[in-house]
């Protein structure tokens, strides 16, 4: 129980431990709060109470600087057991998992998409121009999320969407691209002739259907709601590089 000489011991060992820490303030606990306020830190069955403390930052500084408070106060000490929580360490948690999640999300889809591609395509070479435009739209918006995070807040999810929709118009726009450019050789067409004709039709198709999802993402930019603008921000940059991309490279 709380109650104990040992959790006594620990829980003000942790409250010491955070009150050195800068970014913490109003730190308080079942152990060092007056009586009349204790009872609330308690949880009713009694093997249970709370350290609290604000942390300072906003949502980009404030979940790393409360990990790093709790990270070397976790574990069991004496039967004690030290477990952190709060909105901070919550943040800090969805961060690390999404990047985890999407790191084996695209080293999964990657290589899966190009065994389907190759087998569409028929053809390595043009299995792998998917592939390169999505790469270079999904390189190129984190750079432009980047840059927008020193301006604004840029929720984690963005990423997810970067990768997905990345790989997804880039896979769009190729097979529109290459589909019609084959078309125009087996019709008796130059490379070169084929590929201006290409552009003239398959090409201004893909330009006006990058005009379309952008401009339906860019709706998402009217919500308060930070993370639903971050979803604008990905998928207007995503499109507008996959464009580019499929129409250059």
């Amino acid at each position: 129980g709380v109650d104990t000489p040992a959790a006594r011991s620990v829980g003000l060992n942790v409250v010491q431990q955070v009150r050195r820490d800068k970014y913490a303030s109003q730190v308080t606990s079942y152990w060092s709060a007056p009586r009349d306020k204790a009872a609330a830190l308690r949880s009713r069955d009694g093997k249970s109470a709370l350290v609290l403390a604000h942390v300072a930052g906003d949502d980009a500084t404030a979940p790393d600087r409360g990990a790093a408070i709790a990270n070397h106060l976790v574990g069991t000490r004496d039967g004690v057991t030290v477990k952190p929580g709060g909105m901070t360490i919550a943040y800090h948690q969805v961060d690390v998992e999404t990047k985890s999640d999407l790191t084996k999300s695209e080293m999964i889809a990657i290589p899966l998409t190009v065994v389907a591609l190759i087998w569409v395509f028929g053809s390595v070479v043009a299995s792998l121009l998917p592939v390169a435009i999505g790469l270079a739209s999904i390189v190129g918006t984190m750079a432009a999320l980047r840059a927008l995070a020193r301006f604004t807040n840029v929720s984690i999810y963005a990423l997810n969407m970067t990768t997905a929709l990345g790989l997804a118009l880039a896979i769009d726009y190729s097979l529109f691209i290459v589909s019609r450019y084959r078309e125009e050789i087996r019709a008796g067409a130059e490379p070169d002739a084929a590929t201006r004709r290409t552009m003239q039709t398959a090409g201004r198709t893909v330009l006006f259907s990058a005009l379309t999802v952008g401009l339906s993402l860019a709706a998402m930019l009217v919500f308060p709601l930070y993370f639903l603008r971050s979803f604008a921000y990905a998928g207007i940059a995503v499109v507008a590089l996959a464009t580019v991309a499929a129409l250059v490279i």
